[in-house]
Order: C-alpha cells, then structure tokens, then sequence
C-alpha cells in the first residue's frame, strides 16, 4: 500500500465511527495517515464539504474531526474516495488563501499573489515563459557584454559596430559616437574627444 493513502485493515473488520457513532466495514473507512484516527467514508465527506463551505480551508488545513486532534486531512490523501465534486471545492478553496495581515488574497497552491481570471495551470504556463524570456534576456546581455556591444543613449537598443568611424545612427535615428556614448550635433562634430 503506498504510504499517501489511507490505510484500511481487512474487509471484514469492523471499525467505529466516531461521527455518525456507528461502525462500518474496513474498506467504507478514512483512516488519515497524520494521526491515525478512522471515519466512514460518508461522515468524513460531508465533514470536509462543510469545513470548504465554512471557508476554514482559508485559514488552514482542514483538521481531523477527533476533537482535540491537530492532524491535517490532505487532498491528496483521498483523491480515490471522495466523491469528485467535494474534491475540486476543497482544490479550489485552498488556491485561494487571503494573508491576515494585508487581507490581499494568496493563491496557496502556486505561492503568490492571487491571478486573478488565470487557473494555476495556465499561471505556470505564463511563469514558465517569463521565465524563458528572462534568460534569453541574460544570454543576450552576456553575449552584448563579451562582443562589446553599446546600446543607444536614447532608445537603449544594443547597437554592433562592424566596420567604419565612431559615429552611429541608431533605427531610432538618434546619432552618437559609439566610443563615449555622446551624442553628434551633426554629421562631423561631437562632443565627445575621441578620434572618428
């Protein structure tokens, strides 16, 4: 049996619940992992229902009925028994978490501020292409560093000089000496120093 599911005895055990206080075979019993204790299938189900529907998902993990108890109950851990509707509340509810302190809301599943009209998948897809794009951004910096390149005192372009004077005319249309970054005044003056 793989440690994330809830452990059942056999068949033919009987196992109390102390929910509905009645007893039920091993397999119609949740026994949670975190602590051990045990509840009927039905019971436990509309336990979590209600504690999504109270919203006590918001401000932490939805608790093992046993009173006094501290264990957690997990979604991963009875994604095979709940019925389908009870787990997509309980995922949803827990996407969105509003932080005490600044009383913004938190998506608890992805670990940043809530994206608003995005699901998390299409938020990761988003993440991942900004993540992307910000290392093709350090490559193109690393190669502009090594090939010496400069960039437009007006418009920030990477510009790459390949032959020929000092004085560049960037697409923008701004003129500058590629050596200092100055800007001409006209064709043949600067005010930059350096040699054309």
């Amino acid at each position: 049996m793989a440690k994330d599911e809830p452990s059942s005895s056999s068949a033919s055990q009987s196992v109390f619940c102390k929910i509905c206080m009645e007893t039920a075979q091993a397999a119609e019993i949740f026994r949670n992992n975190n602590c051990d204790h045990a509840f009927c299938h039905s019971c436990l189900s509309r336990y979590i229902d209600v504690k999504v529907q109270e919203k006590c998902v918001l401000t932490a993990a939805v608790k093992c009925p046993e009173i006094g108890c501290e264990g957690a109950l997990e979604p991963e851990l009875f994604k095979h028994k709940l019925p389908q509707a009870v787990l997509v509340r309980w995922a949803d509810a827990l996407c969105e978490l509003t932080l005490p302190t600044s009383r913004r809301l938190f998506c608890a599943q992805c670990k940043v501020a809530w994206h608003y009209g995005t699901s998390c998948g299409e938020f990761r897809k988003l993440e991942e292409g900004i993540e992307r794009e910000r290392e093709e951004d350090l490559l193109l910096l690393k190669v502009a560093k090594d090939k010496n390149w400069k960039r437009c005192p007006s418009c920030k372009y990477f510009v790459e000089k390949t032959g020929g004077c000092l004085h560049i005319t960037c697409k923008c249309g701004f003129h500058f000496c590629y050596g200092c970054g100055m800007e001409y005044y006209s064709s043949q003056h600067s005010a930059c120093g350096c040699s054309l």
